[in-house]
């Protein structure tokens, strides 16, 4: 005969509650915790003897509610650690319009960067609205890139497009690389911007990282 284990209402509701606080606490702790991490990534079309060019990326900081001063003075101090050539973000970058922020914007503009700081759109710039979102970002130094690319020190291009998060709000949006990607062809190596890893198949074999 089958016998089938039966929870019953009461210690189902503690140990659901006890787990659902267990991971809420462990994302707290991990988004507390600030480390930089190094990747080399070998191009085939940047020659051997190039200089390399060092990228920090940042992404999902939510600025504003959740990403104080404290958090984001260890964050960009990771940055620094870094000496990065270029900065890019790669959305959500914030979770609140500029007024709200200012100092937050100060710390953002006082972090350099030889070959520039860039960044592209994520769903929350949509839901703080694009008009504040595309302030912040001005403020903070970053250019934005939808659906756009831009020839870094004459050796790198960066190509960055929308989340289209936008398209749910009925703005107009640049969501698909297909376009702004170079040819299959073309020897310049390539950097494409995109909050969501989700490729255009056409893009594939377009860009190097």
């Amino acid at each position: 005969m089958a016998r089938a284990a039966i929870i019953a209402p009461k210690p189902f509701f503690f140990a659901t509650t006890a787990l659902t606080v267990i991971a809420m606490v462990w994302a707290l702790v991990e988004a507390n915790y600030i480390r930089l991490r190094t990747v080399e990534i070998a191009v085939p079309r940047m020659a051997a003897e190039a200089r390399p060019i060092r990228i920090a990326q940042l992404t999902d900081l939510h600025l504003g509610m959740f990403m104080g001063e404290s958090r984001l003075e260890r964050t960009l101090t990771c940055v620094r650690e870094a000496e990065p050539d270029l900065v890019v973000s790669t959305g959500d970058f914030t979770d609140s319009p500029p007024e709200h922020y200012p100092h937050l914007i100060a710390m953002l503009a006082a972090l350099s960067a030889p070959l520039g700081k860039f960044a592209v759109t994520g769903n929350h710039e949509f839901f703080v609205g694009l008009e504040p979102a595309t302030e912040f970002h001005a403020q903070a130094g970053f250019r934005l890139l939808r659906g756009e690319s831009v020839t870094i020190d004459g050796r790198l291009r960066l190509c960055g497009v929308d989340d289209p998060a936008g398209l749910w709000r009925g703005v107009a949006c640049y969501v698909d690389e297909d376009p702004v990607l170079p040819p299959a062809r073309d020897a310049a190596p390539t950097v494409l911007l995109k909050h969501q890893p989700r490729i255009n198949e056409q893009a594939l074999g377009r860009f190097d990282l």
